[in-house]
This record gives C-alpha cells, sequence and structure tokens, in this order.
C-alpha cells in the first residue's frame, strides 16, 4: 500500500493535506482565535510584521518607496533596507488582509510557514531519494522533522516572519539541482525560477543572503566539482550566472539601492561584542544532543541522537567486518528508481561534510574544549558585517536542512531493508521516530497566544485625514538591540489609525537617532526609563508642549494595562494637567485614556457636577499628587500627597458650593483650595473619620481648569511605625460636588 501510495499522482497532495493536519493540531490554540489570538511567545514581534505589511502597501498606494519611512520613530526618517520587512509575505498579505482582515492573515501567514517549509524539504528529497515506498516515507518524515523544527516552532511563537521561511534551504537546492541535471524543466526555465528564489531570500531577510551560500553553497560546489569531465560544468555555470543576474537586477530594484546608501559607521551602528555573540550562539554540547533546551539555541535531541546511531553502526560494521551494515554508500546506487541515469550523487558522508559549514557558524565566534579557547570562522564574518550579525544560531535553519538530507540518506537504506523483511515493524519505527521528533521540538506543548484590544478610538483617529502624530504610553523605541520601554508592541495600531507615530521597533537605526529619545525628558520618563526630579518634569512638559505644536502631536494615548502601576497616578495626574492637551476621555472598560491635542480642538467639556474618586472613571479628573484608587476606612476614594491637584470644568461666570469628604492622615492637618486667580482660608480638617466641608469658589477663580489643593504636611505610616507603607500621605478624598452658590 505505501508503494502504490508513494508512485500516486496525487502524493504532493496527499502530503500537503497530512502536513495541514498536523499543523492545525499543533497551533490549535492559535487556528482556533484566527480572528482574535496572535502567536504570543516571549519575545514576539506580530507588531511590527502587521505594521510593516500595512507600510508596504500604503507606501505604494502614495507613490513612494516603502525603503524610507517617518511613520514609525518620528521624526527620524529610517532606512527600511535594514529593516526586517519581510516583503516577501506581501503579495499574500494584500489579498488576503481585505477579506480575513489583517489579524487572520497573520496567523495564515505563521500556519504557510509550516506548509511550505515540510514541502519544499518532502519535494527536495523525494528527489533526492526516489519514489520508492521506503524513500517516501522518509521524505515525508523528513518534512515533517524540518517544519516541526525547534527552531521554527519557536520563530513563529514569535511570529517572526522573516526569520521563519527556511523553506528557501531545501528550495533552492531543488532548483539548482534541476539547473545541474535537468528532470523536469529547460535548464533556462530553472535559471529564471532560481533567480527569482535567489531574490526571495533578499525580501524575506538581509541574513538569508548570509545564510544561504554558507548553508547550501557546498552542494552548489560539489555538483561543479562532480561535472568537471567533458566541459559539463560550463553550461550549469552559464545558466547559474543568469540565475544570479536576474536576481541582482531585482535586488537592486528592492532592496540594493536603499542598502547601499548606509555606512556602517561603528559609531552611529555599534557593533555587537563578542560577549553578546556567545550568548546566543549553540553551545558545543548540542553536537551531542546534551544542550538545556534554550530557545534558538539547539539543535534538538532525537535529530542528533540519530547521527550518532547512524555514527554508530558504520563503527560496528567497520569492527564486525560488515560494510553493508548501513546499506549502500551512494544515493543512486540504492534509491534511484526514477534517477537520472548517470549523473553524480554525493555519498552519505558527503552529506555530513556539507551539514559543517553552518553547523560551525551557529557555534559563535569561539568554543572551549578540554579548557582551549578554540577561534571558529563566525569570527572572520562579525569582522566582515562590522558586528552586524548579532545571533549565530540562527544558523542552526539551514543547518537542519542540510543535517535532515544527511539523515534521509542514510536511514533509507535501512528502512527499506527493514520495510522488506517487516513492514508492520518499519511501519511502527516510522511512527515512533515522527512523535519522537514532533515531542522533542514542544510540537505537544500549547501553542502561545495573547490578545490585543480593538480601540474604537484608534478608528476614529483613522477618519481624521489631517496630517499629525500619535504618541503611545508608555513610551518604546526599539532597534533590534536596546531601546527604552515597551510601548513599541502599540506599531500593532498604526494600520488601524494609519497616521506617524513616535513609537516603534526598527531593526536597525543610527545610535544618534537612538539617542534623541533616551535622552529626552519627555520620552526616557514616559518610557520609564529615567526618573526625573522637578526640574526634568518641568523640561518634560516643556518637550511635550513644543511637539503639540510643532509636529505637531495630535494625540496622547495612553494604555493603562501597560503602564507600570506605581507610575498610573504619576503619568495620568501630569497629562491631565498639561495646557495643550484637550480633557481626558475613557474608555469603558477605564483602561485605555487618551487626550486631543487642543489644535485639533476639543469637544465641549461637561460642567462639572461632581467628582467620585475611587471609582474606576476618575483617572480622567486626576492631576498631580494622587495615591491609586482604594478603600480607605470603608469608603473608597484616594489619598493625596502634600500638594494636589483636580482637572474640573465650571462655568467661568458663576459663583460654586463645593461640598467634599476627606479624612485626614495624623493630628492638626490643614488644607488649603485654590485656583489661577484665588486661594480659600486655611480649612482645619477634623481627624479619626471622614467628613464633610463645604467651602464657595467665587466666579473665574479656576482659570485653566485646575483646582489645587495644599495641605500644611503629610507623613509616612512607616517613619511613624504604623506599617511598612512608604507613602506620604496628607488627606484621603472621597467625593467633591459641585453646585451653582445661590
Amino acid at each position: 500500500m505505501i508503494t502504490r501510495l508513494a508512485r500516486s499522482r496525487n502524493i504532493f497532495a496527499i502530503v500537503l493535506i497530512a502536513y495541514l493536519g498536523v499543523t492545525i493540531a499543533v497551533l490549535w490554540n492559535l487556528v482556533s482565535q484566527i480572528n482574535t489570538a496572535v502567536p504570543g511567545g516571549a519575545e514576539t514581534d506580530f507588531h511590527q510584521f502587521l505594521w510593516g505589511f500595512w507600510w508596504i502597501g500604503y507606501a505604494l498606494q502614495q507613490g513612494q518607496s516603502p525603503l524610507w519611512s517617518n511613520y514609525v520613530l518620528y521624526p527620524h526618517v529610517s532606512n527600511m533596507a535594514l529593516h526586517t520587512l519581510a516583503a516577501n509575505w506581501y503579495p499574500i498579505f494584500a489579498v488576503l488582509e481585505p477579506l480575513i482582515g489583517r489579524v487572520a492573515t497573520l496567523n495564515v501567514m505563521v500556519v504557510l510557514c509550516f506548509l511550505f517549509s515540510g514541502m519544499a524539504m518532502f519535494g527536495w528529497l523525494r528527489r533526492l531519494l526516489g519514489a520508492s515506498g521506503p524513500a517516501t516515507v522518509v521524505a515525508f518524515i523528513g518534512g515533517l522533522a524540518f517544519a516541526f523544527s525547534p527552531y521554527l516552532l519557536v520563530h513563529s511563537s514569535w511570529a517572526q516572519l522573516n526569520l521563519t521561511p527556511i523553506w528557501w534551504f531545501p528550495l533552492i537546492l531543488l532548483l539548482w539541482d534541476e539547473l545541474a541535471f535537468p528532470r523536469r524543466l529547460p535548464r533556462w526555465a530553472s535559471a529564471v525560477l532560481l533567480g527569482l528564489a535567489c531574490w526571495g531570500l533578499w525580501l524575506t531577510d538581509l541574513e538569508y543572503v548570509v545564510w544561504a551560500p554558507i548553508g547550501v553553497g557546498g552542494y552548489v560546489l560539489w555538483t561543479l566539482w562532480a561535472t568537471r569531465r567533458n566541459g559539463r560544468w560550463l553550461p550549469i555555470v552559464g545558466w547559474g550566472v543568469v540565475a544570479a543576474a536576474i536576481m541582482l537586477g531585482l535586488a537592486w530594484f528592492y532592496p540594493l539601492a536603499a542598502l547601499l546608501q548606509v555606512n556602517l559607521d561603528p559609531n552611529e551602528y555599534p557593533p555587537a561584542g563578542l560577549g553578546t555573540i556567545r550568548t546566543f550562539s549553540v553551545p558545543l554540547s548540542a553536537l551531542f544532543g546534551l544542550a538545556p533546551n534554550v530557545p534558538t539555541r539547539t539543535l534538538g535531541h532525537v535529530l542528533v541522537w540519530l547521527v550518532w546511531m547512524v555514527v554508530a553502526l558504520w563503527v560496528i560494521g567497520r569492527l564486525t567486518r560488515r560494510p553493508a551494515l548501513l546499506g549502500n554508500t551512494s544515493t543512486s546506487a540504492t534509491l534511484g528508481d526514477d534517477s537520472i541515469r548517470g549523473r553524480p550523487y554525493p555519498g552519505r558522508w558527503l552529506w555530513l561534510l556539507l551539514v559543517l559549514p553552518p553547523l560551525i557558524m551557529a557555534l559563535g565566534p569561539d568554543t572551549t574544549i578540554a579548557g582551549i579557547d578554540v577561534p571558529l570562522p563566525y569570527l572572520v564574518l562579525h569582522t566582515l558585517l562590522k558586528g552586524q550579525h548579532r545571533v549565530p544560531s540562527r544558523f542552526t535553519g539551514a543547518t537542519f536542512a542540510m543535517l535532515i538530507t544527511f539523515l534521509a540518506v542514510a536511514w533509507t537504506p535501512l528502512l527499506a531493508r527493514l520495510a522488506a523483511r517487516r513492514r508492520i515493524v518499519s511501519g511502527f519505527a516510522a511512527g515512533a521516530i515522527s512523535i519522537a521528533l514532533l515531542a522533542d521540538a514542544g510540537a505537544f506543548a500549547p501553542f502561545p497566544v495573547r490578545f490585543m484590544p480593538d480601540w474604537d478610538i484608534y478608528h476614529q483617529i483613522a477618519q481624521d485625514k489631517r496630517d499629525f502624530v500619535i504618541m503611545d504610553v508608555p513610551v518604546g523605541t526599539q532597534y533590534g538591540w536596546t531601546g527604552i520601554g515597551k510601548g513599541y508592541f502599540f506599531m500593532y495600531y498604526g494600520p488601524v489609525h494609519q497616521h506617524r507615530m513616535i513609537n516603534g521597533w526598527i531593526s536597525r537605526i543610527p545610535w544618534s537617532a537612538f539617542l534623541f529619545y533616551r535622552d529626552s525628558p519627555l520620552f526616557s520618563w514616559l518610557a520609564d526609563a529615567s526618573a526625573p526630579d522637578e526640574q526634568g518634569r518641568a523640561a518634560a512638559g516643556e518637550q511635550l508642549e513644543k511637539y503639540l505644536r510643532e509636529w505637531p502631536i495630535g494625540y496622547v494615548i495612553l494604555h493603562r494595562d501597560w503602564v507600570p502601576t506605581e507610575h498610573q497616578d504619576d503619568w495620568i495626574g501630569w497629562l491631565n494637567t498639561r495646557p495643550g492637551l484637550c480633557p481626558a476621555a475613557i474608555s469603558q472598560d477605564t483602561n485605555l485614556i487618551w487626550w486631543r491635542s487642543r489644535s485639533l480642538g476639543c469637544d465641549p467639556a461637561p460642567i462639572t457636577d461632581r467628582i467620585a474618586l475611587g471609582t474606576p472613571a476618575d483617572w480622567t479628573v486626576i492631576g498631580n499628587g494622587w495615591y491609586q484608587q482604594e478603600i480607605i476606612g470603608g469608603p473608597a476614594g484616594r489619598w493625596a500627597g502634600q500638594t494636589a491637584s483636580l482637572r474640573v470644568t465650571l462655568q467661568p461666570d458663576t459663583a460654586y458650593e463645593l461640598t467634599f469628604t476627606a479624612l485626614p492622615f495624623g493630628e492638626n492637618r490643614t488644607l488649603k483650595l485654590g485656583g489661577a486667580k484665588w486661594s480659600s482660608e486655611e480649612i482645619r480638617l477634623t481627624p479619626g473619620d471622614w467628613h464633610t466641608y463645604k467651602v464657595t469658589i467665587p466666579a473665574g477663580a479656576l482659570a485653566g481648569s485646575l483646582l489645587y489643593l495644599q495641605h500644611n504636611g503629610a507623613a509616612s505610616p512607616a517613619q511613624l511605625g504604623l506599617s511598612t507603607d512608604n507613602r506620604s500621605l496628607a488627606v484621603a478624598y472621597g467625593s467633591f460636588t459641585f453646585r451653582p452658590a445661590a
């Protein structure tokens, strides 16, 4: 049955369906929520790819190159040739996004990573091994192992769509093999497809241009050596040059022209230190299947043990004088029932040799053997690229391609022999190996996901076509390896509001551009990268007012669920008092608060009649000097420090009677209320419990809509030995009621 299935005309469709079934099972946590969930691994990058695909389409619609942008990390214009736009995915995004939405499209791309990788490896191995039943089974297992390798599983959970297309390695091997030893296509067609595939490397990520020659270049050189007689290599080289010309011609269009404008000055693009590179290298113990299961820094265990089993069988065969224990040494001699007669095939040990270039590069700049530091070839690459290739372990993508090829060639004769003698046992063995490979890669663990709310305000902003900038809080400006804040995730909302934004993540920006944000009193504070004093806060306020006028910043949008709890009251209160911002608005769940710039016009503010502190929506009225909402002696309220303020809106020509409830901390606490043009008499607050107080606010007293509360002091419960609370507390307040004075 296996033989009939292997020779079926529909074998590729059958294998595709099988891979799809496994993919859905492994990604069920994502696929079952395809419209709402995004991959949620520890270092997930869903935000930057969803923004990037939108940006490519938006730029093309505007008639401009997507390789330059100031739509993130405003006001800087960034060279996007250095960024992981992963433009190879854009055609799929352009087709699917209008039909199923951007989140579902992203998740479909994640599914396609596994399908494309598995099918590319299956196609390559089946060409190499032949169409026999055992060869097809091995090719299927090889595709499964490649698609669900530890490398692909972790990078797909991180939604790193620039790193997941490792199908390029088996695809280029297959196309080059077809060019060198034509079977189904004329050489000119193979050259065109190979040139397009190599351009696909550029479109995916610049790192592939480094990985591919090291990963598959050995096989290219072997084919030229194997066809050296009678000039058979000349047409191969000639058509290879055609493929290279196609690749370079297309690459000049995207991204070479922009890339060549980059000067990797180490003062602007600091090189990675050797310590950093070692941290992201594969340890030597991984070669024996003994490395800790650290994401991206492992070759797994089962694959490596299968390699050592091959070596062990060879040693046993040599010692027992049974050289055929592993089967024949040449692919064509054992499997070539549909192979090209007379074409050369590498022996199994040559395939193992071809694994070494990417594997050694994955080990990083050096390794320690018996206490001796041994330098490795990665040091040369580190120097040539001026320290910009920072993750040696990413060479494991190419390593898996070559390693699986070696194992397929080595194990197919054994499986063929076992199938001929014990068919049921061979079936169980194939199934057990498949399950072991999936388990070893972590395929049976729930796929991590996360959810991003769909806020209406971003859709409302999209309707405003004026040119302004969005500042999300917390601020987050990153360039791949360092940055400030975590707010770069808000790139996710860029395709919704379609305006420039201060936040963002770009793979490489000049150091001077990064310093612009890091050294800014405003951005570093609201990224939680600095703790300014009063002078620093004043400077931050000056910067905000300047950018509201000059850029202009149109909206400041604060995500409470992203702001550290200890900063929420401080940041929100500070923003509520900025003169250049309209009164705050808040979402129904109170997790999102936003301020529109006065330059865009403010909605009429409702007259304040009551403020209930301690309620979920009081964030829109607190100013400086407040602590978090809490239950205080029964009622809900907030503690104030020595000075505090509230944002209120009153009729300017009307006097008001203010009634408020207060609970002082300590004895002899007094309060003065004030506004821009008024200050009340000192009010003595009764200690021990909540009490109600009244005061009259003259007409026009609160110009600027701020009511100030000035206390004669504050104290810390910890300092008084009452508790471990270190807050400096003056008075707790519950409610403020404003009624026009009679």
